[in-house]
């Protein structure tokens, strides 16, 4: 199998899909982050952080049934953030 390959803005040289500099120049490959690529990712942090002290704080609850619904709601609310935040990561810079 053929390994893909992309051309290098700056030289022209073929560097590999995975690389994060072109071993040629040096110049920068990596995906940059638009606008809200960079919201998301703070919502996303933002959420974790929130929903960590909540579980904490209601830890001492008598029942559990509080900090296993947080726990649910954190996962779900995890996941669709995180997808969010994967999915505006950014293009390669190539």
């Amino acid at each position: 199998m053929k390994a893909v390959m992309y051309v290098c803005p700056a030289c022209g040289h073929q560097v590999s899909i995975t690389a994060k500099t072109c071993p040629a120049c040096g110049n920068t490959l990596e995906r940059k982050r638009g606008f809200f690529g960079k919201v998301w990712l703070v919502v996303f942090w933002l959420f974790n952080l929130n929903m960590l002290i909540g579980v904490i704080a209601a830890a001492g609850e008598p029942t559990g049934t509080v900090v296993s619904q947080m726990v649910a709601v954190w996962l779900i609310g995890g996941a669709i953030l995180g997808l969010l935040t994967y999915v505006t990561r950014g293009k390669p810079m190539i």
